[in-house]
């Protein structure tokens, strides 16, 4: 028998839906793939994968992935046949993931299968989850890199920045060390048409008003996606 709290989506009579409980969520993950993270409100726990759930469905967990992370990984020859069985319900896991909404959590598992999984990297002193998050750790480490050679920052500032960072925060701590210590000359920003024949002492007032805002936006979709630092 159906919960009473269940939303029916056969409907009645000519009140029939025209389509499933999973096609409309496939419609909202779409929506969110293609949002941007700041316009949706207040990011969830990015340390949390969270469930996508949906009636006489099996739930889509991050610990179920993880736990079928491990099994594969912890797999023998003559357990072949299970691997594989196993190996399809991660990819269906994640394709799932990407589907309703969280396209940066299935991309970053993915990832990890790819580059870690697959190549027998995963650290035996460590479990699946502790691997999976020192992972995603290091391409966050790679992202904060390729932002700092965009701006012109220094690398280091930048991370104690991000460290220091509460998502949704309107205080950023550090910041100033972040904008005093900048190079606007080995910026990209310095080499945008806009910029040319502008005066030097202009541009650095420019220069550091769009940086903090630029910042400012980076850290929240960053963090939101990437969590923590190890």
């Amino acid at each position: 028998m159906q919960q009473y709290y269940e939303f029916s989506w056969e409907g009645i009579g000519d009140k029939r839906l025209p389509f499933s409980e999973e096609t409309w969520l496939k419609y909202v993950g779409a929506y969110r793939n293609l949002s941007d993270p700041t316009e949706l409100g207040e990011a969830d726990d990015p340390e949390e994968l969270g469930d996508v759930k949906l009636v006489d469905t099996q739930v889509v967990t991050f610990d179920e992935i993880i736990r079928l992370i491990g099994k594969v990984a912890g797999g023998t020859g003559s357990q072949m046949d299970d691997n594989q069985e196993n190996l399809r319900l991660i990819n269906e896991a994640i394709m799932k993931l990407r589907s309703y909404g969280d396209k940066d959590n299935a991309d970053l598992l993915q990832r990890f299968m790819n580059e870690i999984v697959d190549h027998d990297l995963l650290e035996a002193k460590l479990t699946i989850e502790e691997n999976y998050r020192a992972f995603v750790a290091e391409v966050a480490l790679g992202q904060l890199e390729v932002y700092a050679i965009k701006w012109g920052v220094q690398l280091s500032d930048l991370e104690r920045v991000y460290r220091n960072y509460e998502i949704g925060s309107d205080h950023i701590d550090y910041i100033g060390d972040l904008k005093a210590n900048s190079q606007m000359e080995e910026s990209e920003w310095d080499n945008l048409p806009d910029n040319d024949g502008k005066p030097a002492f202009l541009k650095k007032i420019q220069f550091k008003t769009v940086l903090q805002d630029d910042v400012t936006k980076w850290l929240y979709q960053t963090k939101t996606v990437y969590g923590e630092l190890n």
